[in-house]
């Protein structure tokens, strides 16, 4: 609380913070002409991962090849790197699925292109009005994302706020720098993933928004629950009314 009440400036991740964490394939057709080993790698090193890509790929494939459901093979190793994408060998293939131009994701076996996939993600319920509420009552705002700045501002405009608080294309480590050079003590850090861990240790305070898996649950100050950002208003609410409560009462 002693924390809550010193911040001015809140700063969101994009993806599933913002936006709905099921993403959409823009085009299914890609996956129909990969070939079936490589489907079966694909859900071999998406299976596991918590990340909004994977997970909306590895939907993809099951809808798409129900049989991989017990047709998979575990990777004898994969490693998910925050801001890049994943890493992993299967069946002695080397294999990549990470962040190329324009937005697009890129999946990789033994160094030859396979796929490239793009989605698309829609803006959850109630966020500008959130937002604006957060404005309102003097909060600054801010908007940090790995995505591509196309995509950053394509929300910035849904959620309608000026493009210039939207920064895409950074890294954990830019996103943990940005907040280290914007006073950290007065920021309110809500993301959702891996990517979002050293801008969380950096800030002041932070918040995990959790739909049905969490990476980090023991990383941040507090947890919300469900597809909304309008926690975050009724938090920072209670925070003031706490601490005139206080200052009353002494």
């Amino acid at each position: 609380w002693e924390r809550l009440k010193k911040v001015k400036q809140v700063v969101f991740d994009k993806t599933g913070t913002l936006t709905l964490e099921k993403l959409r394939l823009v085009d299914s057709e890609v996956l129909n002409s990969l070939e079936r080993d490589d489907c079966r790698i694909l859900s071999s090193i998406t299976m596991r991962s918590l990340h909004p890509v994977s997970r909306a790929l590895y939907e993809e494939l099951l809808s798409a090849y129900p049989e991989l459901t017990y047709d998979t093979v575990l990777p004898s190793f994969c490693e998910e790197v925050p801001g890049i994408g994943l890493k992993a060998e299967v069946n002695g293939k080397m294999c990549e699925l990470k962040r190329g131009k324009g937005g697009a994701t890129q999946f990789f076996v033994e160094g030859a292109l396979k796929a490239n996939f793009c989605f698309e993600e829609k803006v959850k319920p109630e966020t500008r009005e959130s937002l604006n509420a957060l404005i309102s009552n003097g909060y600054g705002l801010q908007v940090l994302s790995g995505d591509s700045q196309e995509k950053v501002d394509l929300v910035s405009q849904g959620i309608g706020i000026h493009l210039s608080l939207g920064k895409g294309e950074m890294t954990p480590e830019e996103k943990a720098a940005w907040v280290m050079e914007h006073h950290p003590d007065e920021i309110l850090f809500i993301g959702d993933g891996l990517n979002d861990s050293l801008a969380m240790d950096t800030a002041a305070c932070s918040g995990l928004v959790v739909a049905e898996k969490a990476a980090l649950s023991g990383k941040a100050d507090f947890q919300m629950l469900g597809s909304r950002v309008s926690g975050v208003n009724a938090l920072l609410s209670i925070s003031k009314r706490r601490w005139r409560t206080v200052m009353k009462r002494f």
